[in-house]
């Protein structure tokens, strides 16, 4: 706001309280508990008028900076209200398909004479929004804004410093030292202590946790108690923490170490930013929300669908969601999605108001004349990059993708073939077979095929199960299967992926497989099965990914109907 907006409001609260009768001579006062109250709360009830008189100019202020540099912007009213918010913290909850990238856009032209800093969590999201955003934006990920404020300072041979891997053999070698201090037998170490330290210490470099010792001591508190663990393991971690991220050391370690680094300096930005924007807020690391929080001299801005949060299960937190409970971050929603129509957008809302208690239900484009479908088999979708099939696991995928290739139906995997555990499922049904100069580090660990299942089983882990599933559907057959299946994949027709790896994309036709978690009982479809949050937002992802048709298992499709007989529809 300007200098003038501010005296006018001032004046404005000022004006209301003048009084007009003579002045009496200062006397001594004696004010009562409840009177000083009284009085504080008159004071207070001035500054929120205040406060109230100086938001009500700037927003006014915004909006004839948006009608003067955004003249012939095509917005919608939840749009809009983004645009034009002057909130200091603020929290853009949009829908999927809602225009996020259109509305940054224009909230980035709306203050050209403004310098922004807009954070993207990976690569590929930072090169889209460098290709649309204005030239006031300034775009990178975490790490390359850590590097250039923080890192390429402190770290004088960084390129050979730091690699992606946190387990690289030079850290082990190097810590032969404290093994030996601590009287383990080499075997120890490497295969138990190690190990075991290099995870936490993986874990505390996306942790928001700023005393590594405090951190440590409650990590391995419970093994430490009964025994399990000795207490020396907590100073050989700190000195192996020592090791990675010692400017000095030319230790090999991964990047994160160095965000960490950043973290713990009580960083603040520099580079005349007068605003932050956090892209993909609802999975992001708690270090990287806590660098964010601490720009309090930045406006703040938060974007997301905290209905989209998937990678809990990573470590991941919902800062959309923790800024508007914790953080007092004001909430914008952006609901009109222009991806899809009002049946799409029908589903999507009965889900999140069933599972997630919801309000705000999901609206579509009428424009778009789209429809919901009861699943059959793949073989229903046209052999062509604009129809997708979802799975919830990896397992399920590798099964349908040997049904399409036995059958000559071309199809490609969304992004990298290794990136969906063929190597696992081959080793686990060389596992099953006793074939054990066959399996890789992680699969020796395990006695025998039974003891891998357990673990699947006691754990419920779905991933594992489904490569359970697959192996006892195949046999020994699976791993030339396998084999065969990467010689065959194309980059052509149907595309296969995971739910998780499906996020960002659309396609015109959506089918999904029949491994997620069932919504009803379908005895009755008025009752509805307990699902996590975290797999209720994947069912929102996975769904919402369609455009025109989306084919979704008998149970969904039950509760579908239900919902629209509900509706009236």
């Amino acid at each position: 706001m300007s200098f003038f907006g501010k005296v006018f409001a001032k004046k404005a609260i000022a004006s209301t309280d003048e009084r007009h009768e003579p002045k009496e001579p200062i006397k001594p006062v004696v004010v009562s508990p409840s009177e000083a109250e009284k009085v504080a709360n008159d004071h207070d009830f001035v500054d929120t008028q205040l406060a109230q008189a100086i938001e009500a100019v700037a927003r006014e202020e915004m909006r004839q900076k948006v009608a003067v540099r955004l003249p012939h912007a095509q917005m919608t009213d939840e749009q809009r209200d983004v645009v034009e918010s002057t909130a200091p913290f603020l929290a853009v909850n949009a829908y999927a398909g809602a225009g996020k990238t259109h509305t940054l856009k224009n909230f980035a032209l709306a203050r050209s004479d403004e310098k922004l800093l807009y954070v993207c969590f990976n690569r590929s999201l930072a090169e889209e929004a460098k290709r649309k955003m204005p030239n006031n934006v300034r775009v990178g990920t975490i790490h390359a804004i850590c590097f250039n404020e923080f890192a390429r300072h402190v770290y004088k041979d960084i390129n050979g410093k730091f690699s992606g891997k946190p387990t690289s053999a030079d850290i082990y070698e190097a810590s032969d030292f404290i093994r030996l201090k601590l009287g383990l037998t080499e075997e120890g170490w490497k295969r138990f202590y190690f190990p075991k330290i290099i995870r936490l210490l993986e874990q505390f470099t996306n942790s928001d946790a700023l005393d590594l010792r405090q951190f440590l001591e409650k990590a391995f508190a419970e093994e430490i108690a009964h025994k399990r663990l000795e207490p020396f393991v907590i100073d050989a971690a700190i000195e192996t923490w020592n090791l990675i991220a010692d400017p000095r050391s030319k230790i090999t370690a991964w990047h994160d170490v160095y965000v960490k680094m950043w973290h713990l300096s009580n960083p603040s930005i520099s580079g005349g930013y007068q605003y932050i924007l956090l892209d993909e807020a609802q999975d992001v690391s708690p270090v990287m929300y806590d660098i964010f929080l601490r720009q309090e001299h930045l406006t703040r801005v938060l974007v997301g669908d905290r209905h989209q949060c998937i990678y809990g299960f990573r470590g991941a937190m919902n800062a959309m969601q923790h800024a508007v409970d914790h953080g007092n971050a004001t909430e914008k929603y952006m609901t009109q999605s222009f991806r899809f129509g009002n049946e799409v957008a029908l589903l999507a809302s009965l889900i999140l108001q069933s599972w997630k208690k919801e309000t705000r239900p999901v609206r579509g484009n009428p424009a778009i004349q789209d429809e919901v479908r009861k699943a059959t088999t793949v073989f229903d979708l046209a052999p062509s990059e604009q129809s997708a099939y979802l799975a919830r696991t990896n397992g399920k995928l590798i099964d349908t993708a040997i049904s399409l290739m036995e059958k000559k139906i071309p199809f490609q995997f969304l992004g990298e073939v290794k990136d969906y555990r063929l190597l696992m499922a081959k080793e686990v049904a060389f596992l099953k077979a006793n074939k054990r100069d066959k399996l890789g580090t992680y699969l020796r660990k395990f006695k025998s095929y039974a003891d891998y299942k357990e673990q699947a089983e006691r754990e419920d882990d779905q991933e594992k199960q489904a490569i359970c599933r697959l192996v006892e559907k195949y046999g020994k057959d699976l791993p030339q299967l396998v084999e065969s299946l990467e010689r065959t994949v194309s980059k052509q027709g149907v595309v296969l992926t995971t739910a998780h790896k499906s996020k960002g994309a659309e396609w015109a036709e959506v089918m999904l497989a029949d491994d997620f978690p069932s919504l009803i009982n379908l005895r009755s479809t008025s009752k509805l099965n307990a699902i996590s949050d975290q797999e209720a937002n994947l069912y929102y992802v996975a769904v919402t990914r369609a455009q025109r048709t989306l084919y979704v298992p008998n149970d969904c499709y039950q509760f579908y109907r239900a919902g629209k007989r509900v509706q009236g529809g």
